[in-house]
């Protein structure tokens, strides 16, 4: 692994948080004003539509889920587990949603 899913939950959880430092009151939701965060969301959506198209069985893994909630469960992940890769948490909350739509 490369680039921004090689650095550690640690690092995504201070890119996190320095994010909603840099975040004015009124900020658009999508919009992102810190720079270091700005990749963790793009690795996320690379990740997934990577995997997708490498998964036929489950090809549609994340369909419904929007940025937000997807970033939001990878900061949960990352509190607990800041040694873990950011790799590693794409990782678990893939096999996540993939548990959740086989009930």
């Amino acid at each position: 692994m490369i680039g921004d899913a090689n650095a550690s939950c640690g690092q995504y959880v201070q890119a996190v948080d320095d994010e909603r430092k840099a975040r004015p009151p009124h900020a658009y939701p999508n919009a992102v004003y810190d720079i270091n965060y700005q990749a963790y969301p793009s690795a996320a959506e690379g990740f997934l539509s990577g995997a997708n198209a490498l998964d036929p069985v489950h090809s549609l893994v994340g369909q419904g889920t929007n940025t937000q909630g997807r970033m939001a469960w990878l900061e949960k992940y990352c509190r607990t587990q800041p040694l873990d890769k950011f790799f590693q948490a794409l990782l678990a909350f893939r096999a996540e949603l993939i548990r959740s739509s086989n009930h």
